[in-house]
């Protein structure tokens, strides 16, 4: 709508390719688990430095060097669902948030996998994050 360019450079583009392959592991995970084919709707990937502050995004987003993805899989379940069973397998991600109405996950390929898992909560303020994913 803004006319933003989002074309990611040859780095991203890298980051991109290892996100795709760990969106797949998450999709085969999700299909193996409901013993049935599984969509996953991609709601937010890469966004370029200007997309992401024009929509307000963190200015630390991994979204920004194409390594996060915001997602859900209805046919599975609810976000927290979704959420839980990527938690609780041997997904090699490196963060993973319960965003309420949907799931941001990333995968890191430059360091260390934190294994990081969050709720993300909204208010009137800004956003706060907690340990784990809450009840």
């Amino acid at each position: 709508r803004r006319r933003i360019d989002n074309t990611p450079s040859a780095a991203v583009l890298e980051n991109l390719k290892h996100t795709a392959a760990g969106m797949q592991a998450v999709r085969d995970h999700l299909c193996e688990i409901a013993g049935r084919e599984i969509p996953i709707v991609v709601t937010s990937a890469y966004r370029s430095p200007e997309l992401n502050v024009a929509i307000g995004g963190a200015t630390s987003s991994q979204h920004v060097i194409g390594q996060a993805v915001d997602f859900v899989a209805p046919a599975f379940g609810t976000p927290k669902q979704v959420a839980e069973a990527i938690r609780d397998s041997g997904i090699d991600f490196d963060q993973i948030i319960w965003e309420g109405t949907w799931v941001h996950i990333s995968f890191a390929r430059d360091r260390a996998l934190r294994r990081n898992v969050l709720t993300a909560h909204f208010g009137s303020g800004p956003t706060h994050y907690t340990s784990g994913i809450a009840a």
